[in-house]
C-alpha cells in the first residue's frame, strides 16, 4: 500500500504502508483467483481473518483481523 489514511480499516487492524499483502488465508498473492480470495474474506462479525503482508524490506507479517475491526 501507498498510503494508509488515517482512522480507516487498514490503519486499525495494523497496515502500514509500504506493506503489500501475500496472502489471504493462506490463498498466495499473486495466484489466488479474485473469487476465491473475495470468498475468503467473508467473515461474520467475530471471525478472524488472516493475512500475511511483506514489508519494503521483505520481512513477513501475520496479521489476525477481528472482523468487528473493519
Amino acid at each position: 500500500m501507498e498510503k494508509v489514511e488515517p482512522n480507516s480499516s487498514a490503519e486499525k487492524a495494523g497496515i502500514v504502508a509500504g506493506q503489500e499483502i501475500i496472502s489471504i488465508e493462506g490463498c498466495k498473492i499473486p495466484g489466488c483467483p479474485a473469487s476465491e480470495a473475495k470468498e475468503l474474506m467473508r467473515k461474520e462479525s467475530g471471525e478472524i481473518l488472516q493475512l500475511l503482508l511483506e514489508n519494503e524490506d521483505g520481512s513477513q507479517v501475520p496479521l489476525k483481523i477481528p472482523m468487528n475491526a473493519w
